[in-house]
């Protein structure tokens, strides 16, 4: 899977600003439709929008959030931005990042979801209890895989928490969609 650029990922965590309604086909199929616009603009200005992206690396997610959205809102692009995505069928840069809150957390629901239906947790709790009977490996070395592995358990677990807020009735709206979403978003 390609990596998904940080403007990228900026992009749909500034969504969150945004909360939005519910999902319906209209609204995803025009993101759908707006998306590969959409993210061509924000990798072409990225630098000159997120000159120095450290910024929206440290600090809590809420944090990383509003600077990332003061950068884009606050920016002299920002009005061309508004222009490019009008045409798309949006009509302010906030309405866009609402529909793509909605359709990013959704999709991650769903995605979640379907890999844990695949693999659960079952498998990595599994794992953990392996360490243990692993042998020529030292205790400090055991304690590290532990760690580490406990921290993965802990993001799923995270990550298992945030779906669980979805609104259903976009789980049902998107999943239709979800393999070109999935498309869409690895180019």
């Amino acid at each position: 899977m390609k990596k998904i650029s940080l403007i990228t990922v900026s992009f749909f965590l500034l969504a969150y600003l945004c909360q939005g309604e519910t999902l319906t086909q209209k609204a995803i199929e025009k993101w759908i439709s707006a998306y590969p616009k959409v993210n061509e603009w924000m990798e072409e200005h990225e630098d000159d929008v997120y000159p120095q992206e450290d910024h929206l690396e440290d600090g809590t997610v809420d944090e990383m959030m509003q600077a990332g959205f003061n950068a884009l809102k606050g920016h002299k692009l920002y009005k061309d931005f508004e222009k490019m995505i009008k045409p798309l069928g949006y009509k302010s840069g906030e309405a866009l990042f609402a529909d793509t809150i909605n359709i990013v957390q959704t999709f991650m629901a769903i995605t979640v979801k379907q890999e844990m239906e695949k693999n659960g947790m079952g498998d990595m709790m599994a794992k953990l209890k392996e360490i243990d009977d692993m042998p020529g490996i030292d205790d400090a070395q055991k304690a590290m895989f532990k760690q580490q592995l406990g921290a993965a358990l802990e993001q799923v677990k995270g990550m298992v928490a945030m779906t669980e807020n979805v609104n259903p009735d976009n789980i049902k709206a998107l999943t239709p969609y979800i393999d070109k979403i999935k498309t869409i978003m690895d180019q």
